[in-house]
């Protein structure tokens, strides 16, 4: 018995030394090639290497940063072409391969690892939905409110924005890295729950989202950290220009990110536009509530 918990350890401590992908891109054989993981406003190129003949090779996670969990870009580099794959990293072992010389979202073979499916999946499925509501937005402003049509196409207008309401909430009832990622990507291309043509609205929702919604930890691995960050700044200092508000956004924000040097990175991003915005009272709130050291980790 004793002998078997010490296996089960064993095989627990190899998992937690070894984060590896195992690639097959034949079609690319010859190549070099860099491999990048994302770490708040870092981008950290941890392998590169050169695609072996057969284009089987491993990309292994250094032990640092085990078990990663987020967005990942393998580039091919030293072409005219270029290319290259973003992928999710589960946190686990998993497989990728393509025989295509073009790959592509249907040629492109995952193993042990669903996410990017999740997320492709999850984007056609909002497209559908935002392409209807466009098409009614768009008959809405051909056909004069008097035409026989105009009220079916006001009923189908609304009847999306519930739809894609119902869709959004659904994504939020789930509290894993492929739904809270696909909300940060939609921040950053200007999509919110709702579906409106009030910019003061957008604007709102967006801010909201982020302060209350945003899983900052996801948002740490995902690629957008600075973009995210950027956007909530200017939102609240061009469009809503609420200083009350702003701090206690920030207050809920600080809370939320737990480790000491994601928090150094947030503050050190907030000064930074913040000074580049000239928005010195801006600054100054966030330096008087400055988290000093409030947590024991510091990883």
């Amino acid at each position: 018995m004793k002998l078997f918990k010490y296996l089960l350890l064993l095989i627990g401590l190899f998992k937690l030394q070894a984060q590896q992908i195992s690639m097959n891109f034949p079609k690319f054989s010859g190549k070099s090639y860099d491999f990048i993981i994302f770490q708040g406003s870092e981008q950290k190129t941890i392998i590169q290497g050169i695609i072996p003949t057969d284009g089987r090779f491993t990309l292994s996670i250094p032990k640092e940063y085990i078990p990663y969990i987020g967005m990942s870009r393998w580039l091919i580099t030293g072409t005219k072409e270029g290319g290259g794959l973003d992928m999710y990293i589960p946190g686990h072992v998993f497989s990728v391969s393509c025989l295509s010389a073009e790959p592509n979202e249907k040629n492109i073979i995952y193993s042990n690892n669903t996410g990017n499916d999740q997320l492709n999946a999850l984007k056609k499925v909002q497209d559908s939905i935002l392409l209807r509501h466009q098409s009614m937005t768009m008959a809405l402003r051909s056909y004069a409110k008097s035409s026989s049509y105009y009220k079916a196409f006001v009923r189908e207008e609304q009847m999306q924005k519930k739809v894609f309401e119902v869709f959004q909430n659904g994504l939020k009832t789930k509290d894993n890295f492929v739904n809270n990622f696909f909300g940060i990507v939609n921040i950053e291309n200007g999509i919110t729950s709702i579906l409106t043509e009030n910019q003061k609205i957008k604007a709102d929702e967006i801010v909201k989202y982020i302060s209350q919604n945003l899983n900052w930890d996801t948002l740490y691995t995902s690629g957008y950290w600075a973009n995210i960050i950027q956007t909530w700044i200017y939102i609240h200092c061009n469009v809503l220009k609420d200083a009350v508000r702003f701090e206690r956004e920030f207050k809920i924000i600080s809370d939320k990110i737990v480790l000491m040097d994601r928090y150094s990175d947030f503050f050190n991003k907030l000064n930074f536009y913040l000074k580049e915005l000239n928005k010195s009272d801006y600054l100054e709130k966030i330096n008087s509530v400055k988290r000093i050291d409030n947590c024991n980790n510091k990883q």
